[in-house]
């Protein structure tokens, strides 16, 4: 045959090649004589429906359940799996499995449904994630973003451990130094306390000037969320103590926190107008725990918690600190000093302690001479805490916190 261009005989291939038709006749003829055809039939268009079909479904469950980047390497191991099986059948056994349709069906179902997540479904998560991640620990913060937690206003009643903290003689630290100076010092120490807070999985409420309030057990429940208080409370001091010693080292002056913990009913939610407003907690036990901390001053001691904190934090090394007339509480409150942890309460030396402690408590319920057991108390606490001396050598001016309600109805 002949092939000039003039004889119009130039023909368009499936391949988007132009070729005479004689060359066209010539493959015919090759495919004839060596009795290989390329073949196409009504199973190659359902298997090529089928793989439209895997593929489609594919994407969109691992896009659901593993997100875009795990959807992109499964698609793209799918997607190359798929295109070599059909180049296998082509070139071994003549078979015409068209799987271009699939693959872009594919991309195109992993993109609209990657805007779609992005658009609508992942908003609430960004928008959890903008409220509660300087709040929390980044482990809350995933059960909360798992759950859904429903950002609107309101709040659920639930049991939370409410912690306050708040810096002593704040106002005389502040006056020796300038206040951009005062401020590089609030957040370096907040750094380190809130990061105890969040490692104890508790939530940071606010910051109040120099103070910080915080509380356990929600947005999401945490188990033994007295304990962690508790636990969290000790590594504040921890820190506290480190940060002193650095400051004492430059030759300035230490600095001392008070911090008051307490356990009850109240109300978490978001507060505030309905485009501005913060996760927080409202009700009885957030005002005790702030009572709690201001009486810090009162029986000298750095950690106050509530009895109920204590009944609930077991195996913490604690002591009475007497039935607190807390101001705005009806009630006195049951209050104990929170010493150390497990390890300190189980060593002998704070035993002994916790022996002549109750020794001491019953002298001062009944109204006996207690000088003696005074001096004993404060011997061994120097051993155990030094800061314990300050609550010996004020606690017979608090001697009617620790007056049986019998005692205590006669004396008022």
């Amino acid at each position: 045959g002949t092939s000039a261009a003039g004889l119009l005989d130039i023909r368009d291939t499936t391949l988007g090649e132009s070729v005479p038709g004689v060359s066209i006749h010539a493959q015919i003829l090759e495919q004839i004589l060596v009795d290989r055809y390329l073949n196409r039939t009504v199973f190659q268009d359902a298997s090529e429906l089928a793989i439209f079909i895997a593929i489609c479904f594919a994407v969109f469950l691992t896009l659901v359940l593993f997100g875009p980047i795990t959807s992109v390497l499964i698609g793209g191991l799918a997607g190359g799996a798929t295109f070599w099986t059909s180049w296998h059948l082509f070139t071994m056994n003549g078979i015409l499995l068209d799987v271009t349709f699939p693959l872009i069906a594919g991309f195109v179902v992993f993109f609209a449904l990657t805007v779609f997540r992005f658009a609508v479904l992942d908003r609430e998560k960004r928008l959890i994630r903008n409220s509660f991640s300087k709040y929390v620990a980044p482990s809350i913060l995933g059960k909360i973003e798992a759950s859904g937690h429903d950002l609107k206003l309101g709040g659920d009643m639930t049991d939370v451990t409410v912690m306050f903290t708040d810096i002593r003689e704040f106002t005389p630290l502040s006056a020796s130094m300038s206040a951009q100076e005062l401020v590089a010092l609030l957040n370096e120490l907040f750094t380190d306390l809130t990061a105890e807070i969040l490692d104890a999985k508790g939530t940071v409420d606010k910051y109040i000037g120099d103070s910080i309030m915080a509380f356990w057990n929600a947005p999401v429940a945490v188990e033994n969320h007295e304990h962690l208080a508790c636990i969290s409370a000790l590594k504040m001091r921890d820190r506290l103590d480190a940060f002193s010693r650095k400051r004492v080292a430059a030759g300035l002056a230490p600095v001392r926190m008070a911090t008051g913990l307490a356990t009850g009913r109240a109300c978490v939610g978001n507060m505030g107008s309905r485009d501005h407003f913060n996760y927080s907690v409202v009700g009885d036990v957030v005002n005790e725990a702030a009572r709690i901390e201001a009486a810090c001053r009162r029986v000298h001691y750095d950690i106050v918690a509530s009895s109920d904190v204590v009944s609930r934090a077991s195996g913490l090394a604690t002591l009475y600190a007497g039935a607190l007339q807390l101001k705005g509480v009806a009630q006195r409150i049951e209050t104990y000093l929170i010493v150390g942890s497990g390890a300190m309460a189980g060593t002998k030396a704070f035993q002994d302690l916790v022996e002549a402690h109750q020794s001491l408590v019953g002298k001062l319920e009944n109204g006996g001479d207690a000088s003696v057991d005074i001096e004993r108390c404060r011997t061994l606490a120097n051993a155990i805490d030094p800061n314990l001396t300050g609550f010996y050598n004020v606690i017979l001016d608090n001697r009617a916190d620790f007056l049986s309600q019998t005692r205590l109805e006669k004396s008022a």
